[in-house]
């Protein structure tokens, strides 16, 4: 049993069961199901990481802060069986309903049985108008939508909110790019001074050996455009929270985000109105550059 002060190594694929800050290691974060953040975030040394969080890849060793019942993955279980307890309109109807007309058939089918001295006609009764599918139908529906929606991350607050929705006709959230599939995909790609052959070739040439979702994303975009590229990269550098280096046909190339090409001596101030309008739709953006300038920048959501 981990309690808190311990120490707990995570590789990749598996899930946080703490919630506790990293003391060693580097690794990208799926937080979708606690968050709904899309994009795997980056976490090092001294970065908070939460339960219920997935490891995409490299390894961390956790110290925990909450276990058990105190961690954010407890609590959100939790939230959606107090949210099971919680009673629709219809669901409270339905159990004032029944407190007064199941024991009213019950007397009634007895009276019928008796005046008509036939037990089978009273029993009939009972079971033709007996209201139990009806009243149990309303709160195993509820709590199977509560629950079902659990499994896809969504946590509903009670019965009487899954009423709502039925009726709902608009509905807002708090920030652009919460809605997503859960994982991204390449939406467009700006192309400066090569053709987009050559830069969809050195895309996935570059990403080839890295394990981060974004270039998982943009190899798939790459393989349905031109078909899979057998060539491998050289001396391929993975810079940690930036991007990579890689050098192939005698040239380095520079492949990740602006910070890596800032580094670089790659400055992208004629671009800026063009990274600033993408990024406002909440898309990311990753950039192909070599020593001469910037060569394309893929848009990711």
């Amino acid at each position: 049993m981990v309690e808190v002060g311990d120490q707990a190594i995570v590789k990749p694929g598996e899930k946080i069961a703490v919630d506790g800050v990293i003391i060693e290691g580097t690794a990208s974060v799926n937080t979708a199901a606690i968050s709904g953040e899309a994009i795997p975030v980056l976490k090092t040394k001294g970065d908070e990481v939460i339960s219920g969080s997935v490891l995409e890849n490299g390894y961390l060793i956790i110290e925990a802060q909450k276990v058990g019942e105190d961690t954010t993955f407890a609590r959100i279980l939790t939230m959606v069986e107090e949210a099971q307890d919680k009673k629709a309109k219809t669901q409270k109807f339905m159990e004032k309903f029944a407190k007064w007309y199941t024991p009213g058939i019950i007397v009634l089918a007895i009276v019928i049985g008796l005046l008509f001295w036939d037990i089978k006609i009273g029993l009939t009764l009972l079971v033709i108008a007996c209201p139990g599918a009806l009243v149990i139908s309303v709160p195993v529906s509820i709590v199977a939508g509560i629950g079902n929606s659990a499994k896809h991350n969504i946590v509903i607050k009670g019965g009487d909110i899954m009423e709502k929705i039925g009726k709902t006709k608009t509905v807002a959230f708090d920030k652009t790019g919460t809605l997503t599939k859960g994982h991204p995909e390449v939406i467009s790609v700006k192309y400066f001074t090569k053709e987009e052959q050559e830069v969809l070739r050195l895309m996935q040439i570059g990403e080839r050996y890295s394990e981060h979702p974004l270039a998982s994303a943009i190899i798939k975009f790459s393989e349905e455009k031109i078909g899979v590229i057998n060539d491998i990269p050289e001396n391929t550098t993975i810079v940690t929270g930036q991007g990579l280096s890689f050098n192939y046909a005698k040239t380095t190339y520079f492949l990740g985000n602006e910070k890596l090409l800032r580094d670089n001596g790659i400055f992208l101030e004629s671009e800026a109105n063009y990274i600033i309008e993408t990024m406002g739709k909440g898309h990311t953006l990753v950039f192909l550059a070599d020593k001469n300038g910037l060569i394309a920048i893929f848009s990711l959501f």
